[in-house]
């Protein structure tokens, strides 16, 4: 604990959260304002009820790490796609994991975008290159970034797809048992891991900014835009 909690002097130390229960059966009022502590330096903490009514063993603890909320995108949630900006869906396109969900179901994408008039250029989309491999990511991060903003934002609007914008927040599966790769992020239980999990909080307000910058450009004239970042998205993967 950070020492204001450690010398914390109050009773609190030594009275339980839950009334009436034993503070060898609870969390006591320190130890629950050291996480309701926590809530205010970063975005968002789903923490179980078991942190509250349980008292925790110092070993599950480190075992199960400082837990991560998806603030990023989950395309494999339900409803997701219906719920995206049709012009962002030409964007999901041009990632791994948009081509492979967008894909099982075309038919239903192509009703979504056909009274808007996308659908010809979602169908280039779906057949454009994707950065698979940092190397190639580069490459495109290389190539927007020598466009105006907020063109050369689309990489990160494909990266929050594809979960690999190296923001640990944004990256995130909060729900593993939906996502390909299966696995939850959880930071080591340790004052370096925080200081870390506290500055990327602060960045994902911006990232999403960014994007939404981006989509806004596009959306003030959809098809010549999203034709004009295919025409340079699909050369740094050819």
């Amino acid at each position: 604990m950070p020492e204001q909690f450690r010398q914390h002097p109050h009773g609190d130390r030594y009275r339980s959260y839950l009334e009436g229960e034993r503070l060898n059966n609870s969390h006591s009022l320190l130890e629950v304002g050291f996480l309701e502590h926590l809530d205010t330096l970063l975005p968002e903490i789903l923490w179980s009820d078991a942190w509250y009514t349980e008292r925790l063993d110092e070993q599950d603890v480190a075992v199960a790490g400082l837990p991560l909320m998806d603030l990023g995108i989950n395309i494999y949630a339900e409803d997701v796609l219906e719920a995206l900006n049709p012009t962002f869906l030409v964007l999901v396109a041009l990632s791994e994991q948009g081509q492979l969900v967008l894909s099982q179901c075309r038919d239903d994408v192509e009703d979504l975008l056909k009274e808007s008039g996308l659908w010809p250029v979602m169908e280039r989309a779906l057949d454009s290159p994707t950065a698979r491999s940092p190397i190639q990511r580069n490459a495109v991060r290389r190539r927007f970034n020598q466009e105006p903003v907020p063109l050369r934002f689309v990489p990160m609007a494909v990266n929050l797809i594809d979960k690999q914008t190296g923001n640990y927040w944004l990256d995130a599966e909060s729900e593993p048992d939906q996502f390909p790769s299966g696995s939850s992020y959880h930071m080591p239980w340790n004052r370096a891991a925080f200081a870390i999990a506290e500055r990327h909080g602060h960045q994902v307000e911006g990232y999403h900014q960014k994007v939404s910058d981006l989509t806004d450009w596009i959306d003030l004239n959809p098809l010549p835009r999203l034709n004009h970042v295919l025409h340079i998205w699909n050369p740094c993967l050819s």
